[in-house]
């Protein structure tokens, strides 16, 4: 099995998606592609991956946004390499920012916040 952007080889990735790596991993994550969406298209993207597999809402927690649960995909390309493998999706946003004074703040306008960051794993369940 090769890294590689997993959204657009197993599902369907929405466009505003950037695919930025894959690494391999060890132990029950086969492995992980990391995307990146600005913050004024993470309300639209958490929406595609709500709907489209069955991501849980963002919520707000201490510094950031993460997803209440992990949206699933359970391609039969997949389930034809092993019966066991399913890929997993989570969604989260960091809300740390620095001001001009290089002082820490938390930004709540999902639109300031430069990135969200998508991330799909190929996990053996």
């Amino acid at each position: 099995m090769q890294c590689g952007d997993l959204l657009s080889l197993y599902a369907e990735k929405p466009v505003e998606l950037e695919f930025l790596e894959c690494s391999k991993e060890k132990g029950q994550v086969i492995l992980r592609s990391k995307y990146r969406v600005s913050g004024k298209d993470s309300k639209k993207i958490e929406q595609v991956l709500i709907s489209k597999y069955g991501l849980g809402k963002l919520k707000f927690n201490c510094c950031g946004w993460e997803s209440e649960k992990y949206g699933q995909i359970n391609p039969s390309k997949i389930k034809a390499i092993n019966p066991n493998f399913s890929i997993l999706i989570t969604m989260y946003g960091n809300a740390e920012k620095k001001d001009k004074n290089n002082t820490i703040y938390i930004e709540k306008n999902r639109n300031k916040i430069p990135y969200f960051y998508v991330i799909v794993e190929i996990v053996e369940v």
